[in-house]
């Protein structure tokens, strides 16, 4: 998981998506843990194919997001 994290190149969406935090084990020690949104688990999943994949996935993810804004600045723009 720290590799993919450290590949990313947004520091922003690391953040967003992977969240550093602790929990208590069955012993009672202190173990670091993550968060994962949904983004942040499919970038796990894809980053274990490889950089290229990891790349393609960010890429699918932009143009999603931005073809999503792009409708609802129309939309909002056409009324």
């Amino acid at each position: 998981m720290r590799h993919t994290i450290n590949d990313c190149e947004n520091n922003e969406y690391t953040q967003r998506n992977f969240s550093l935090f602790d929990f208590i084990d069955k012993n009672g020690e202190i173990q670091p843990a993550y968060n994962l949104t949904r983004n942040g688990f499919m970038l796990l999943v894809m980053s274990l194919t490889g950089k290229a994949a990891l790349r393609k996935l960010r890429l699918s993810i932009c143009r999603l997001l931005t073809g999503w804004l792009n409708n609802f600045i129309k939309c909002k723009t056409a009324k």
